[in-house]
């Protein structure tokens, strides 16, 4: 039985892969990867930004943009806090000099200053009118940490200003079909990031708060990701620390190849050992992306070492290349013409078409049965009141979860919470559940859509969401929809836009283990 649930929330997963996938794409404006692309980054560089923004990740979100973009794409960039601080041209990636140019101008630039967002978004805008909307494709990133703020006008702008330029901005966008890609940070106010949740949906983007170098670097791998043609992507997480650590995978000659290294701590040591092969290495200060020439093969060893434990992730992507047919030496080729098709031979390949239609519509229809069918049955084995006992062989929840809320965005104080697993279903339980049975009823928004259950392989937790909030293991992002394992001594961290709230679940195997961290 262990062994056939496990299939049938396989099935699930790919279920739930899929179908939105077919709804959100349906939506989006199509990108047309014919066309090269125009983005621009629009940065709120007001003072509050110093203490939100530490380490600088927003410089270094489009430095890392650069290096992912496209040759011929075009890249521009707006500063601002009460005024506009910095405007660049729209630059086209190739020119080297030009974008090293807008790297140097941001690197002066000092956060401090009020927050007037709506003056940057319309900045951001005019800038992407240089082109025409039909002949690239468009997009603006746009990053804040507070919500519009003048206590000090200039030149008389006003909060009703700024806001009535946000709404302007955000129709434009959408009749234009410009999506707006959203990030702020796991500090910012809950109002910011509803605001720029909302920014995000109304443009068909997609909104990000980052908690640390690596979610933000991996978020911007994934928005340049979406301007790309058919390709393939691997990720797998290391744990660089002080010692050289090495990463081996091999190329193949069918695809061209991007590796991308990504870590939460400055690299100490990074190499690439790639004999016989032509690479280029760049990268920022988290980042590391290596690009291959076509058509090589053979096997690539990356060394890396940083200054402290951490975490990273590895991306390997590949692009297909269709392979060239070279013509004979010294020969033209010639055309074969086919003759010319009777009345007959076009009524027989009509009806052949008819009925391949026909039985294409009885698969589909079939398919649809059988999806459905399964659905039901994934659904009743995994979530059904009247759970049956399992036998002593299958695994069962163990452990205690103990529960803190970080922030929460409600009137009442929420105490402390443990759980002994072992007192809910052997099957596995929502975190939703959990809550309702410590009779905690606040405003914590799907989390019917966290699932924990046994790890089939030992000892641990396996947990599966399918939520649009951000949810961790100690620092590593959990994918919607893919099964994550939890390991003792682990922390989950739970956090939920809507309401600006977070909270944090540390995994124990013993209760002992509790008593001496407290």
């Amino acid at each position: 039985m262990g062994k056939i649930r496990k299939l049938l929330l396989y099935v699930c997963i790919m279920i739930l892969l899929l179908v939105p996938n077919i709804s959100v794409n349906a939506a989006q404006k199509q990108v047309d990867y014919e066309k090269s692309d125009d983005i621009i980054v629009v940065l709120d560089v007001s003072g509050s930004m110093a203490a939100t923004d530490e380490e600088r990740l927003s410089f270094e979100t489009i430095e890392l943009l650069m290096k992912l973009s496209d040759s011929v794409d075009h890249i521009g960039v707006v500063a601002f806090n009460e005024a506009i601080v910095y405007q660049s041209e729209l630059t086209q990636i190739q020119d080297r000099k030009a974008i090293e140019g807008i790297l140097e101008e941001l690197n002066q630039i000092k956060y401090q200053g009020d927050t007037d967002n709506g003056l940057g978004l319309r900045a951001g805008l005019e800038l992407l009118e240089e082109t025409g909307q039909e002949e690239r494709n468009q997009a603006i990133i746009f990053i804040s940490d507070g919500k519009i703020d003048l206590p000090d006008p200039v030149n008389g702008r006003t909060i009703e200003d700024s806001e009535r330029d946000m709404e302007m901005g955000i129709e434009e966008a959408k009749e234009k079909g410009i999506p707006i890609y959203t990030f702020c940070f796991a500090s910012s106010e809950p109002e910011i990031v509803d605001e720029l949740t909302a920014v995000a949906t109304a443009t068909q983007g997609s909104s990000h708060i980052c908690k640390g170098p690596l979610q933000m670097m991996n978020d911007v791998l994934g928005i340049a990701m979406n301007y790309k043609d058919e390709y393939s992507r691997e990720q797998i997480t290391v744990k660089p620390d002080e010692k050289l650590q090495k990463y081996e995978l091999e190329l193949n000659k069918q695809t061209e190849s991007y590796i991308i290294f990504q870590a939460s701590a400055q690299m100490e040591d990074f190499e690439v050992v790639a004999p016989g092969m032509k690479y280029e290495i760049t990268g920022t200060k988290h980042c590391k992306v290596i690009s291959f020439e076509k058509k090589q093969s053979g096997k690539v060893t990356l060394c890396y070492r940083t200054g402290e434990e951490c975490n990273a992730i590895i991306s390997d992507i590949r692009f297909n290349i269709e392979e060239e047919i070279e013509p004979i030496s010294g020969k033209v080729p010639i055309a074969i013409l086919e003759p010319e098709e009777t009345e007959e031979e076009i009524q027989t390949q009509v009806e052949q078409k008819e009925e391949t239609d026909k039985g294409l519509w009885v698969s589909i229809v079939i398919l649809a049965i059988v999806t459905g069918g399964a659905c039901t049955g994934i659904i009743y084995a995994f979530f059904h009141k009247n759970r049956k006992k399992v036998s002593k062989q299958q695994p069962v929840l163990e452990g205690y979860l103990q529960a803190n809320f970080i922030d929460l965005k409600s009137k009442n104080d929420i105490p402390e919470m443990l759980w002994n697993l072992k007192d809910y279903p052997a099957e596995g339980v929502t975190l939703k559940e959990l809550f309702v049975g410590k009779d905690i009823y606040e405003d914590l928004p799907q989390l019917e859509q966290i699932y924990l259950y046994p790890n089939e392989d030992g000892p641990g937790l396996t947990l599966v969401h399918c939520t649009t909030g951000g949810i961790f293991i100690d620092d590593k992002t959990v994918s919607q929809n893919v099964p994550a394992h939890v390991r003792f001594g682990e922390t989950i961290y739970v956090a939920f836009p809507e309401n600006a709230s977070e909270i944090s679940l540390k995994y124990y195997e013993k209760k002992e283990e509790i008593e001496r961290c407290m």
